[in-house]
């Protein structure tokens, strides 16, 4: 990481003193920014409240280029709300990610729970988990992807799979829930080559055989995905949306009490941020 800056909610009052704070950007200001630099995975986090929020994303476009935008994440740090605004109790704040085209973010330690849903392994000791192999939510249709429809065909016997028809073999479709034509995440290709990747399961509920796939905890034992859509997160990503005590101004008000004694902060940032 090569900047972290934190910008408390003082000028609450008006947001004509935001202006104030932060005059508009100086000659060479891009350049000796973080992520302005020639440094190419500078990363700077921003952390702020609602109140200026638009201002801070249109100072920062033009500060660090709209195109370094990384994110905009939600941060949960007072579960009973304040009440400092007339309507609605505010629980959260925003940290705002801005970073060079060639920062990667490392993701996050996987929590126990998500640990525990590995609770396979093969022959070989790796642990993993199982995920539907035909596409859910949006564009899940034959339609969306007509070659991303096709049948996979199964030993019950052996437990192999094919894409070629054998006799005896179940032949499985990615049907929808309402018995329409759906499609497989993976094209014809990917699941050429990794048939081995594949488990079957038949279903008493809908009454029809289903694919699954293997995910891996070591993600370099994964197969790659086909579908750009389909980026739903599986391992330590960061999500858009931060909840938990530890992120709490009032554990973050200990914390600085226990660094700076009695000095007082209305709104800290917590160490773990």
């Amino acid at each position: 990481m090569n900047a972290l800056v934190t910008i408390p909610p003082w000028f609450r009052e008006s947001t004509d003193s935001f202006p104030k704070v932060f005059p508009s950007p100086k000659p060479g200001s891009v350049a000796n920014s973080p992520v302005g630099s020639t440094q190419r995975t500078g990363v700077c986090f921003i952390s702020i409240d609602d109140n200026e929020i638009h201002n801070l994303r249109k100072l920062c476009d033009e500060v660090f280029g709209e195109e370094n935008f990384v994110g905009q994440l939600t941060v949960v740090n007072n579960l009973k709300g304040r009440n400092d605004k007339r309507n609605i109790a505010t629980c959260h704040e925003y940290l705002l990610i801005y970073g060079k085209p060639e920062f990667i973010a490392k993701g996050l330690p996987l929590t126990d729970e998500q640990l525990a849903m590995y609770n396979k392994q093969d022959k070989s000791g790796n642990k993993y988990q199982l995920r539907d192999l035909r596409r859910r939510g949006g564009n899940d249709r034959k339609e969306d992807r007509p070659k991303m429809f096709f049948p996979i065909y199964f030993n019950e016997q052996t437990g192999e799979c094919s894409l070629e028809k054998q006799d005896g073999w179940v032949e499985i479709l990615p049907l929808r829930g309402d018995g329409t034509d759906g499609r497989w995440r993976w094209g014809k290709e990917r699941v050429s080559s990794n048939l081995n990747m594949l488990e079957p399961k038949y279903s008493n509920i809908s009454q029809r055989w289903g694919v699954e796939y293997r995910i891996y905890l070591n993600p370099t034992l994964n197969a790659p995905e086909d579908d750009e859509e389909d980026t739903e997160e599986r391992d330590s990503k960061s999500k858009s949306f931060w909840i938990g005590g530890e992120l709490s101004t009032d554990v973050a008000k200990r914390e600085y009490k226990k660094l700076l004694g009695n000095i007082a902060f209305d709104f800290p940032k917590q160490l773990n941020l």
